[in-house]
């Protein structure tokens, strides 16, 4: 099942910084991290979990945030503080809408899904 919070999609290749508060704030879905593993990938970045998971299949979800925390540690991306959060998601949506991905109505919907949490 899907988080309230979740995003509507992730099409921006978010940072490692991004992930992680993308992440913790329940705005990123298991669903997402392979195709995040797999840009991550095309972008440099390497460890034997981040290969399994960019071609990971999202048949079970249990295993793919598995990966993802093991991917986070092989890549030492540190967990994100509560009050580093909302910079970090709101430079994301900020992106994607500047990218044309979203539109300013579906950013301000997340954000307000966001501070709802």
């Amino acid at each position: 099942m899907r988080h309230a919070c979740k995003a509507d999609y992730i099409k921006l290749q978010p940072t490692p910084a991004q992930a992680m508060a993308l992440f913790a704030s329940g705005l990123l879905h298991a669903d997402d991290f392979p195709d995040i593993a797999a840009r991550w990938l095309g972008n440099g970045m390497d460890s034997e979990n981040l290969r399994i998971l960019a071609g990971a299949d999202n048949e079970d979800p249990d295993d793919i945030r598995d990966l993802w925390k093991a991917t986070l540690q092989d890549l030492k991306i540190q967990a994100i503080p509560l009050e580093k959060r909302w910079p970090l998601v709101w430079a994301y949506e900020l992106a994607s809408w500047k990218s044309g991905d979203r539109t300013s109505q579906q950013v301000l919907r997340d954000a307000v899904a966001y501070l709802q949490c």
